[in-house]
């Protein structure tokens, strides 16, 4: 009976000090913050990632478009036709330019669908807010039966090439040659008109810049257009 008396007072204390199973309130609370945390800055980073893939791939596509309607301008500028025989009314406007427009009269048709023939081509530039957006209108000449045929054209009429642009225009090439001295004389001018310029550029220069961070890129288009006749320009349309 002693004996087990004094052996039931041990075991007891030995099972009050025996240590408890589990997390406390507070660590759960700072566990759950902690995995939260890590959640966000591991989405965050996910979203700026992918954030700036698709920037990425949308500056692409842009100057792969970019590129795309800046040759076509090219190859439709080097097939201009300077002049046509004729007088009076139905004498073409062989090539009129400003800084925000050029408009001439080309052997190749940038819209699909316009394999032979020639065209009457506007380029016009419009500011949309703080960007620019270039347009095409082309109109097949068989259609044109005069000059007055070759207003400006409405907003409609046109073809959107490339937008949210910082800047986009047209410069022309003028050569001349000093009377006096015989020096040939090159000087880029914004404006062009036959009547006050005689004749046609030797060359057009499109001046482009996609983003005010970059400087412009200038591409440079010689002329050397060839001369049709009246019948070509105007086709048959009495």
């Amino acid at each position: 009976m002693k004996s087990a008396q004094f052996i039931w007072p041990v075991r007891l204390m030995k099972k009050k000090n025996k240590p408890e199973c589990g997390f406390t309130l507070l660590e759960l609370l700072i566990s759950l913050t902690i995995v939260a945390l890590i959640t966000v800055l591991v989405f965050s980073a996910l979203r700026i990632g992918v954030r700036a893939w698709e920037k990425g791939e949308e500056n692409v596509e842009n100057r792969q478009r970019y590129r795309i309607v800046l040759n076509l301008m090219r190859l439709q500028l080097a097939a201009v036709c300077l002049s046509a025989s004729g007088s009076g009314e139905n004498q073409a406007p062989i090539f009129r330019g400003e800084s925000d427009f050029v408009e001439f009269i080309s052997r190749k048709s940038l819209i699909p669908g316009r394999s032979a023939g020639m065209v009457f081509v506007r380029y016009q530039t419009e500011f949309d807010k703080d960007t620019v957006r270039v347009s095409l209108y082309e109109k097949n000449t068989v259609l044109l039966k005069n000059m007055a045929d070759m207003a400006v054209p409405a907003p409609d009429d046109y073809y959107e090439l490339i937008r949210d642009m910082a800047d986009f225009g047209f410069e022309y090439l003028k050569v001349s040659v000093d009377d006096k001295s015989g020096e040939t004389k090159r000087e880029w001018q914004t404006g062009w008109d036959l009547e006050k310029d005689k004749g046609q550029p030797a060359a057009v220069r499109i001046r482009f810049q996609a983003d005010e961070s970059f400087s412009p890129v200038y591409v440079i288009v010689p002329i050397r257009g060839e001369t049709a006749s009246n019948q070509q320009v105007f086709g048959g349309i009495n």
